[in-house]
């Protein structure tokens, strides 16, 4: 039976085997390598995943939930269509779409894997990766650490490569590591971590600059994620000088040459050389004691983030033909070889922290009032223990100061985990209050509030290391994802075309919509009617009917 390679990653997931010769990555339903990590819940209560799902939530993104991944075994839960869902649980969903499509793209049934991990990831986010993968059928083998597949997609049984320095960008963060190799140990000696410093953080850069040019003030989630679906595609590059946006019912141009995109990426290539300095001075490593450089993940192939990892390493040769390929042919590698992945040694390196803590705030921006800022005092990636200190702004009309704790990454505290809250009475002299956070290494996080006027204090202690799941939502956790019935080809094709129609039509007006109106009614009633041969050549002609409509009207 074939072992397979999963990097689930917070914005897509991949699969790999080993075919005997070679690691190989197992296309998805749709040819593609890459599939959203993205569950949707349909008006009728259908769950859905990966491309089919990305599409349905631009109409419905209070239906979808997306990076789930950073909160396994946390207490944040999603609220789909009035269905509750854990982390663990939307994980488990798109795992189980993995495993099904592997097992019809080899021909064979598919029980066990080895999965990535990031490798700030504590004790409880691995423990609920686990769980997550045994509800999708998959016994993990073994848990490998990002970095450190990366280091096996080339050769690793070479042992004259023993300092590896690997640049990770994933979709929200970019972590630099040191991977020492010595006897089949891999150690990661060294790591900082960068939030807020993805892929994900490129697109949303040209969004806000597409934004600021157009003076657009009030974007909702709907017209939000249009924009950013489309500069996602702008981001790579490999357009002509100038690009048509569509925005709502509006349509207009964008520079998308080189020359722009570098005067957009600029505060974000440059945020890149901190995480790497950090980590080659706390080891006492110079760039020319390296014995290798490796860029992985999928921001990396932006041309903008190799050409910075180049100058940043002083030309150092850089293995980045692939790089968001390169997580996952290591673990297929380490899959196919058994010997390997239980003979490897990965050997923890200081405890860090796995997610930023932090309270809210109140702040002006240029579209107005905030009342839901996060504000984080530990942050993802710091060595632990820690602490940090912050003094806020009490609000003379407050009898009580309540200051809310939150885990996550977002800005908005509506999207973190709340984990809890302590208060103290305001005085009338009272300005100001400072906030204690302090996180040790057995995952304790203690928060102090005090007023200097009042002298008075309080304190609560939030202990992260347990299960943060009952037994009734494991429960019906079981249940839902044996009723998950991961759709054919065919069938998740249907779904696109219908998802895709409704959307597109939802996004034109006039004649444009009615055409995409009309289409759909017409593809349902095929649907209904079980007419196959009609419903494979109205699949076949899609494309060209889109590729009509646009030349029609010059979507």
């Amino acid at each position: 039976m074939t072992v397979i390679g999963i990097d689930f990653g917070t914005a897509n997931a991949m699969v790999g085997y080993f075919d005997g010769e070679a690691p190989r990555i197992i296309p998805n339903e749709w040819g593609a390598e890459l599939t959203p990590t993205i569950v949707n819940v349909a008006p009728a209560g259908e769950v859905t995943v990966g491309a089919v799902a990305k599409t349905r939530s631009v109409l419905a993104p209070a239906a979808t939930a997306t990076a789930f991944k950073p909160f396994l075994g946390s207490s944040k839960r999603y609220v789909l269509r009035g269905e509750t869902f854990t982390p663990t649980e939307l994980t488990a969903l798109v795992l189980k779409s993995l495993r099904v499509n592997a097992e019809r793209y080899l021909g064979e049934p598919v029980s066990e894997a080895v999965l990535s991990v990031p490798t700030f990831f504590d004790n409880r986010q691995r423990a609920a990766l686990i769980d997550a993968a045994r509800l999708a059928g998959l016994t993990v083998l073994r848990l490998i650490g990002e970095a450190t597949a990366a280091t096996m997609a080339d050769t690793p049984q070479v042992t004259n490569i023993e300092r590896i320095l690997v640049l990770d960008m994933g979709a929200d963060h970019f972590t630099v590591s040191l991977v020492q190799r010595t006897d089949g140990a891999a150690q990661v000696v060294r790591q900082a971590v960068a939030n807020h410093l993805g892929g994900d953080d490129f697109t949303h850069a040209l969004v806000a600059d597409f934004a600021a040019q157009q003076h657009l003030t009030a974007i909702d989630g709907t017209l939000y994620r249009q924009l950013f679906d489309q500069m996602e595609d702008v981001k790579k590059g490999d357009h002509a000088d100038t690009v048509l946006i569509n925005a709502g019912d509006r349509e207009e141009s964008y520079q998308s040459d080189n020359a722009n995109l570098n005067r957009v990426f600029q505060p974000l290539l440059a945020a890149m050389r901190a995480p790497l300095t950090s980590v080659l001075q706390g080891a006492g490593v110079a760039l020319t004691d390296l014995d290798q450089v490796v860029l992985a993940g999928a921001g990396a192939q932006l041309p903008a983030v190799r050409a910075q990892a180049a100058k940043l390493c002083r030309c150092l040769p850089v293995v980045d033909q692939t790089p968001g390929d390169r997580v996952v042919l290591g673990l297929a590698t380490a899959a196919g070889a058994p010997v390997l992945y239980r003979q490897l040694c990965e050997m923890a390196l200081l405890p860090i922290s796995a997610h930023s803590f932090g309270t809210q705030a109140t702040q002006e921006t240029a579209n107005g009032v905030v009342d839901d800022f996060f504000v984080p005092l530990v942050n993802r990636g710091d060595t632990l223990p820690t602490q940090a200190l912050c003094t806020f702004t009490l609000d003379p009309e407050e009898h009580t100061t309540s200051v809310p704790v939150f885990l996550g990454e977002h800005q908005h505290t509506r999207d973190d985990a709340f984990l809890g809250e302590l208060a103290i009475p305001n005085a009338a002299a009272a300005r100001q209050v400072s906030v204690r956070f302090a996180y040790d290494d057995q995952l304790n996080l203690a928060v102090a509030i005090s007023n200097d006027t009042t002298q008075e204090v309080a304190t609560r202690v939030f202990v992260l290391d347990r299960d943060a799941t009952n037994d009734l939502e494991q429960a019906r956790a079981k249940n839902r994802l044996a009723a998950f019935a991961v759709p054919s080809r065919a069938e998740a094709e249907n779904q696109l075309i219908l998802t895709q129609l409704e959307r597109l039509s939802q996004e034109s007006s006039g004649p444009v919509r009615d055409r995409f109106v009309a289409e759909r009614l017409h593809f349902l009633q095929l649907l209904t009617k079980h007419n196959l041969d009609a419903i494979n050549r109205a699949r076949t002609e899609f494309a060209d009917f889109i590729r009509d409509v646009q030349s029609e009207y010059i979507l």
